[in-house]
Parts: structure tokens; sequence; C-alpha cells
């Protein structure tokens, strides 16, 4: 998974591309500023609609992590036998190998 944060040497973290100077009132937003903004927020939508906090994500993070499976490419969801629910899918889709 592509990180959409990225923090600098003194661990500031910010949406990569976008300056914090950019966000303040009064700043014009251009289009390629709004992209960034709707890329970031429709990522948040899409994970807020797994219904899983981030406790659960890490949980199942975990789980998955244990079983040998190290994204959702891994998984097959045609297997009846799978360890792995659709949620945990969309975890490890969301989560890859770092935190959000």
């Amino acid at each position: 998974m592509n990180r959409l944060t990225e923090k600098d040497d003194q661990g500031n973290w910010h949406l990569k591309g976008v300056r914090w100077e950019q966000l303040h009132e009064g700043q014009v937003i251009t289009g390629e500023l709004r992209e960034k903004l709707y890329g970031a927020l429709w990522k948040l939508m899409e994970y807020e609609d797994t219904g899983l906090s981030p406790e659960e994500v890490e949980n199942l993070k975990e789980k998955c992590s244990l079983l040998g499976r190290k994204d959702a490419a891994d998984l097959d969801p045609t297997q009846e036998n799978t360890s792995c629910s659709w949620q945990e899918q969309m975890a490890s889709t969301f989560l890859g190998d770092s935190r959000l």
C-alpha cells in the first residue's frame, strides 16, 4: 500500500505533496490540492466503510500475519476454509505492511 502521509526528520507528519501552510485559512485551494485532499478523504471513507476500529484492524493484521499471509493478495476469497474474513482482507488491503 502506498502511504498518504509522510514524516519529516523531526517526526512531523503531513499529507504527501501538501504543506500545512497550504491549508491555512485564506489560502487558495488549487485543483492539484483539491485532488490530493479528495483522494485522502476517499481512502478514509473506504476505511470507515469497513466498520472496523483501528484496534480491530491491527488485530486482524496480526492474525493474518501469524497465518503467513502478507497482504490481501495472498488471500483467496474463493477458498471456503480461508481463515481470514473479508474484513480481514479489507484491513490487510488498507494497512499493507505499515500503518496508514
